[in-house]
């Protein structure tokens, strides 16, 4: 065990020996543990949490950041225990849809529903429904603490045991399901000829009413309790229920002609709406009969490039969240404005991305999304889509042609005819991704120059004194005061 003495108040200790954990099939992992607080306080990362499973050595700076060296690189522990995942190894399959309740945390699976257990570590088959549940789709909380899960094989009303309470006939499936305020259920069913239907019970059985819209592929439904509206995807249309009458958003109207896969109700009551394609769209005043409808396609706004929507949400502070290939999140003005913030693994997001149903957002602010087979839990800071600080940026380094790079400090000359690459870094690791660079060469170039890469390739330089100056930028936030490097 290695003790690294603090210089704040908490203590970081990593177990050098690490230990073997076994998973629900039997295989055996090791895991690696970083302990942190103060005695009698203490709390301990994992890999789930973020921790390099080659790490080798921690220290805690002044404020409180805690650095971790490993075979691989530095890392900076950005959010402690702020973000927890799990994979295969924790017994997760391809994970559909989350929901959590009062007291625990359920996926649907194509084998059926899982819970998470008590202490966090794995997920455990539900075993009162694992018998008759198989390619569940869509979780959704019910009454009395009941929960009902649409799959291909009908819609069921479970207790959190997994006791069955209701079930549908087996030849009613479905894949997306709403409940509205006066307790009604809705499904919809992602295949041609089934629609939409509203759900009731009888007894221990679940009866389907098919709505009177178009009998086409229904993806996602969505239900906004401030305007009392229930929001579907059907077909090429998105479809809405206001009291008793369905009204229809189509192409006529301004959407592309691509089929409706994902839905977000902005808390104003606009909608968000993804396309089985690589484009969304923004419809204002959806509900008024004279919707204005913007659309983001790659051709517009190349933000939006990285594959069909997987899934929009939006989580309690108005955030609008979005799944392709890799995960984005933005306040709802700076989604407007195609200012998205990008997460993948530089912020210990092991796998971006999410299946269609499988993004929750949670009542504490955190949010839930899965994707292939590993599940996500982020907690963002209250200001991490909003508030953008001057990032820190410096030139560490110089290469010449194809050599490898020396510290910046060190090069005074550069010889005649070099080809010369100016290395950037930052300590800015928290949404690294949305650091922009711009750059001057003076005296010969006076004018700021957009870059994103960190590697500035200057090319061959006239005889003579030059100076690199350098600015970094977070999102939109202010531009940082002006690194240099003169050299000759």
């Amino acid at each position: 065990m290695t003790t690294i003495m603090p210089v704040s108040d908490t203590i970081a200790r990593y177990d050098g020996s690490a230990h073997l954990e076994e998973a629900p099939d039997g295989s055996v992992f090791m895991l690696v543990d970083l302990t942190l607080g103060r005695p009698g306080a203490f709390h301990t990362a994992r890999e789930r949490n973020g921790i390099p499973p080659d790490l080798d050595t921690a220290m805690v700076a002044k404020d409180g950041t805690i650095w971790i060296g490993a075979d691989s690189g530095l890392y900076k522990f950005m959010y402690p225990f702020h973000i927890e995942f799990w994979t295969q190894d924790n017994g997760l399959e391809s994970p559909f849809s989350i929901l959590h309740t009062d007291n625990k945390v359920f996926a649907s699976t194509t084998s059926g529903i899982l819970t998470l257990s008590q202490d966090r570590r794995v997920w455990i088959p539900l075993q009162g429904a694992q018998q008759q549940l198989r390619r569940v789709a869509e979780l959704i909380a019910g009454p009395e603490k009941t929960i009902f899960a649409a799959s291909g094989e009908g819609v069921v009303q479970l207790r959190e045991d997994g006791t069955i309470v209701a079930r549908s006939g087996y030849s009613d499936g479905g894949s997306t399901l709403a409940r509205t305020k006066d307790g009604q259920v809705w499904l919809g069913a992602s295949v041609v000829g089934k629609g939409i239907s509203r759900i009731t019970k009888q007894g221990r059985r679940l009866d389907l009413s098919s709505e009177n819209v178009p009998k086409e592929d229904t993806p996602d439904l969505k239900y906004d309790a401030a305007r009392d509206t229930l929001w579907a995807c059907n077909g090429k249309e998105l479809v809405s229920k206001i009291g008793q009458v369905w009204r229809h958003i189509t192409a006529k109207d301004g959407l592309l002609d691509a089929n409706c896969h994902s839905i977000a109700i902005d808390p104003n009551g606009d909608v968000w709406l993804g396309y089985n394609s690589p484009a969304f769209a923004l419809i204002r005043n959806p509900g008024s009969g004279h919707a204005r409808i913007e659309n983001f396609t790659d051709d517009v706004n190349t933000v939006t490039a990285n594959g069909s929507i997987h899934f929009l949400g939006v989580d309690y502070r108005g955030w609008i969240w979005r799944g392709t290939n890799l995960d984005y999140v933005a306040s709802s003005a700076a989604a407007e404005a195609g200012e998205w913030l990008r997460l993948d693994q530089q912020d210990g997001i092991p796998s971006p991305g999410g299946n269609p149903y499988a993004f929750f957002s949670d009542s504490d602010g955190s949010v839930w999304f899965g994707n292939n087979a590993t599940i996500t839990h982020f907690s963002p800071a209250e200001s991490f889509a909003t508030y953008f600080p001057s990032p820190s940026v410096f030139v560490s380094g110089i290469s010449l042609g194809s050599g490898r790079p020396v510290l910046a400090e060190t090069v005074q000359s550069i010889p005649h005819s070099s080809d010369v690459v100016a290395h950037i870094a930052s300590l800015q690791f928290d949404r690294r991704n949305a650091i922009r660079l711009r750059y001057r060469l003076l005296p010969e170039q006076s004018a700021w120059k957009s870059e994103r890469n960190f590697d500035l390739h200057l090319g061959k330089l006239s005889w003579g004194g030059h100076t690199l100056e350098v600015q970094a930028q977070l999102s939109t936030g202010p531009w940082s005061t002006t690194a240099s490097q003169s050299f000759t």
